[in-house]
């Protein structure tokens, strides 16, 4: 063999063995260690971006990174968004009448530019109107903070008269907006974790934001 292709099988095999060693995070990935109960886990280091969630009965959490494609079209996007603007004209959707209660984190302040930018997201992402199929989840990441909006409803705990065996919820941006400027941080303070858990008629949702790791849980129905 000529010293050339030594080097060249030499090479491929550092590299892929480099590879199997420090795997990368794509647009799909899975996680174990997941329930509807509990939630679900985002590790640090992933792309930024949008992501869909759902956890399997296997207690899998099923990651998949939204293109821009995947948001509702013709719909306009926010594109410069701040905690510190006034949103007073943006028009309030899907309160109903029900049960809202806001929960806060840990106090500590969360990276301001990296909240800024992953609410933006999933405010753009949810626009008009998206709609979030039984028992999917939603979240915008940017550096370690992550904000979320998670569907509760499921055919396992939606039946009739209450709910529609599994129906879909839609996230709009605009709630996103109001709920985590004016509830979430009314209560915890501007840019600090803290989530709302809403209750009427056959909703049954989340929105909130806190960084991520290990030891961070998503969308677990035991907030309630």
């Amino acid at each position: 063999m000529h010293t050339s292709s030594i080097l060249m099988a030499a090479a491929l095999y550092t590299s892929t063995v480099t590879a199997l060693a420090t795997p990368q995070l794509s647009k799909r990935f899975s996680i174990p260690g997941a329930s509807n109960e509990d939630g679900f886990t985002i590790p640090k280091g992933i792309q930024p971006g949008t992501y869909e969630v759902f956890i399997d009965e296997a207690g899998i959490a099923h990651h998949t990174q939204l293109a821009g494609g995947d948001k509702p079209k013709n719909e306009p996007r926010v594109d410069q968004i701040s905690a510190n603007d006034d949103v007073s004209g943006l028009d309030r959707r899907q309160e109903g009448t029900g049960l809202r209660f806001i929960t806060c984190g840990d106090s500590k302040e969360m990276d301001r530019g990296s909240t800024d930018d992953a609410v933006r997201d999933l405010v753009n992402q949810c626009g008009n109107g998206r709609q979030v199929q039984s028992g999917h989840h939603i979240y915008s990441v940017r550096g370690n903070v992550a904000v979320f909006y998670c569907n509760y409803v499921t055919i396992a705990n939606s039946p009739p008269p209450f709910g529609v065996w599994g129906t879909p919820q839609t996230c709009y941006g605009d709630r996103v907006w109001n709920i985590i400027v004016s509830d979430i941080s009314g209560k915890c303070g501007s840019f600090k974790p803290g989530w709302s858990e809403d209750v009427y008629a056959k909703q049954k949702n989340s929105v909130g934001y806190h960084e991520v790791g290990g030891d961070k849980n998503f969308c677990g129905e035991g907030h309630f």
